[in-house]
């Protein structure tokens, strides 16, 4: 299923085709490699580049570089250059991959491969990109940006603890809401490298940063929604299912996160200027009430 925005500059498929091209090469690669080995087999590598780009295509993975690209373009009228486009896709997939290694429990030999392929090779293809005359510049970017998500499995654990311990609204909505405004930092290094690599102005990129971060904290409150049978099989709790044990009441669940979603807004400027496109890429659900209840149907253990 295709997420993109018609008439914009940049399509999603512009950057999903940057590890397609990756995937050909490394396959390429291993096939001239497997005619040399005893055995005359080889592991697949392309496979696992080829399973970010198909959940970035099929909508299951969650993309932070095409809309980031997506509202730098909206705002500035221009398309983001072509470096720093492979750059962001490459951070997206390793963020990906690195995100997998953090939340499969036990992860199987397979699992492990798989993520270690996507970091192994989205690292060359990153280090390849950046501008040499921003180096310094993306290199402190990133060194702050991985120190701050090194900190999410902590504060993701306290949180939920937090949120296990209490069946008061306000309590699980301030925990809910810390999470999900700490998980949204994820896109920040996204918005820095294209405001950096084109020179865009504090007062344009600030407020974008802000309404990418609100963006993002929606955009995750609906996927963990997405992600529940996923999480339940692994042993998980997300917000929303410790929203639905803590209240066990489908229209209370309803209202606390239409509340939990009010809680990020865009800016009144970024409203006018993107409010639309991002609101697009939310994929807010058409009906949540019915949502909550099909979800909850799953978490009891029954048939919607």
């Amino acid at each position: 299923m295709d997420h993109s925005i018609t008439g914009l500059r940049t399509e999603r498929s512009d950057l999903t085709d940057v590890l397609t091209e990756l995937a050909a090469d490394l396959a390429a690669r291993e096939r001239r490699l497997g005619d040399g080995l005893p055995t005359g087999t080889v592991l697949g590598i392309a496979d696992c580049i080829e399973e970010v780009r198909s959940g970035w295509e099929s909508g299951m993975r969650s993309m932070r570089s095409y809309p980031t690209i997506a509202a730098f373009e909206h705002l500035l009228g221009i398309q983001v250059r072509e470096d720093v486009r492979t750059l962001l896709v490459a951070l997206d997939a390793k963020v990906i991959a690195l995100d997998d290694i953090i939340d499969t429990e036990d992860p199987t030999r397979a699992e492990k491969v798989r993520s270690s392929v996507v970091v192994a090779f989205s690292t060359p293809l990153e280090l390849g990109a950046v501008p040499p005359e921003h180096r310094e510049e993306i290199l402190e970017i990133q060194y702050e940006y991985w120190v701050v998500l090194s900190q999410l499995p902590l504060l993701e654990r306290e949180m939920m603890d937090r949120m296990r311990g209490t069946d008061a609204r306000d309590d699980l909505l301030d925990a809910a809401g810390s999470i999900y405004a700490y998980r949204s930092r994820d896109i920040d290094a996204f918005v820095e490298i294209v405001a950096t690599t084109h020179e865009v102005d504090g007062a344009l990129a600030d407020p974008l940063l802000s309404d990418l971060r609100a963006f993002r904290a929606r955009y995750l409150l609906y996927e963990d929604f997405r992600h529940i049978e996923r999480d339940l099989a692994e042993g998980h709790q997300n917000p929303i299912i410790a929203l639905m044990y803590a209240f066990g009441d489908p229209d209370e669940v309803t209202s606390t996160v239409e509340a939990l979603y009010d809680r990020f807004d865009y800016t009144a400027a970024g409203r006018d200027r993107y409010g639309d496109l991002l609101g697009e890429l939310e994929r807010r659900p058409d009906d949540l009430g019915r949502l909550v209840r099909e979800r909850m149907c799953v978490l009891s253990g029954g048939s919607s």
